[in-house]
Parts: C-alpha cells; structure tokens; sequence
C-alpha cells in the first residue's frame, strides 16, 4: 500500500514539474518578444527607412541584439511586424503573437 501511495504521488508531481517547465518556456518567449520589439523600436527611430525589412537578423547585424533568440516553447523563428508607420510594433513566432501580450 505505501508503495501504491508513493507511486501515485510521484506521479503527481511529474506532471506538476511539467507545466512548470513549458510556463517557463513561455514566459521567456514573452521576455525575448519584449526585448525584440524594444531593440525594434530603438533601430526604427535611429532609421525609419528600415519599418519596410526589420527583421531579427538586420537587429543583430546593426548592434542593437547581442545575439537570436530562439524561441523555447515553440518551433520557429522570431519576426517582426511593423505597424501604423513604426508606431507599433508586433513580434510573432509563426502566426502566434507575443507581443504585446
């Protein structure tokens, strides 16, 4: 019986580190989506010239990411889209928006 008990309860707790695992993923996609979208907003008003092709890779390249992130919780890439004329700024992986939130 103690061994059923232990069983079910480490079971249990598997599963709760699981989601806490794949929320951490995730909110460090948002925390990357944000700083992307602040190193947009920081290059755009260096350069409007640029609201028609920013991309992740363009920030590297000029200096305002020190590297790519890679998303942890999806497959894909970071891209960026650029709105109302650089006033506003989305940052996607894939089709799925996180940022803004």
């Amino acid at each position: 019986i103690v061994i059923t008990i232990l069983g079910i309860l480490s079971s249990i707790a598997l599963v709760k580190y699981g989601k806490v695992q794949e929320n951490a993923k995730i909110n460090a996609d948002y925390t990357n989506a944000s700083n992307i979208a602040t190193a947009a907003n920081i290059a755009l008003s260096d350069d409007t010239s640029i609201s028609d092709n920013i991309t992740v890779e363009i920030l590297k390249e000029k200096g305002y990411l020190n590297s790519i992130p890679m998303p942890q919780s999806r497959d894909g890439s970071f891209s960026i889209k650029v709105q109302d004329e650089g006033d506003d700024i989305v940052v996607l992986v894939d089709t799925e928006q996180f940022y803004p939130k």
